[in-house]
């Protein structure tokens, strides 16, 4: 049994791929059939249909409120990308294409966004209602794994877009709380300077005008003073 993955999509936040498992020979091809039909051939619950329409309903809402049609429809698509529903025997203009909606948007949508996988599980849905009608419950179970896959990444970009949108307000939120710190910081600094170099030229040592400073309420402590006055070895402007 030869096992590869193939990759339908990829981005930063990561890629749409599935496992392939494909049988060599005839006898694996016909173990893995019988395996995965071994379930039995009786018609398939009734509640399988149900979960199949409650989600397809689910999928429709969400297609329909992202501007797209929902998954059953038939669409007219234009050259520029535009689309309107039609019904089945509605005469197309020269430039339009008869599309299936579920097959369609998968293809039309942004890779990768919401509407790109909700599309690919609308087509999951119909062939699973095709599959269940056939009793081929391989074909259930394939697509049913792949409605899981698409959900997940649905999930997990909603989850990803909240994170990195709280994570650039705390951002922004940090460059200008620094911005204004650094900007009160250049204006206290100079202040300490100023008030220093002055009892200095009083005859003050440099200790003792940081500390009378400090006293004053600039400043975090002496020794902060002290450390300002030797790293801005410089003239101080005062006016």
């Amino acid at each position: 049994m030869k096992r590869y993955k193939a990759v339908s999509a990829k981005d930063a936040l990561g890629e749409v791929s599935r496992d392939v498992w494909e049988p060599e020979t005839p006898s694996e091809r016909a173990e893995a059939l019988n395996r995965a039909l071994s379930v039995g051939s009786h018609h398939p619950d009734r509640q399988i249909i149900e979960d199949v329409t409650e989600m397809r309903d689910l999928v429709d809402t969400g297609l329909i409120g992202m501007g797209w049609p929902p998954s059953g429809a038939r669409v007219a698509v234009a050259e520029d990308g535009s689309w309107r529903e039609i019904s089945d025997h509605e005469e197309l203009a020269e430039s339009e294409l008869p599309r299936w909606a579920d097959m369609w948007i998968g293809k039309a949508a942004e890779p990768l966004s919401e509407a790109y996988f909700l599309g690919k599980m609308a087509f999951s849905l119909k062939v699973i209602e095709e599959s269940l009608a056939a009793n081929d419950m391989m074909t259930v179970f394939r697509h049913a794994m792949r409605l899981g896959m698409y959900q997940t990444e649905i999930d997990i970009r909603k989850i990803a877009g909240r994170y990195a949108e709280i994570g650039k307000k705390y951002l922004t939120s940090s460059e200008e709380g620094a911005a204004k710190r650094r900007g009160d910081f250049k204006a206290e600094t100079q202040s300490i300077l100023s008030e220093m170099a002055d009892l200095v030229e009083r005859g003050n040592s440099i200790s003792n005008a940081a500390r009378i400073v400090a006293k004053y309420g600039l400043g975090k402590s002496e020794g902060a003073n002290r450390a300002i006055w030797y790293r801005h070895k410089k003239p101080v402007t005062r006016p």
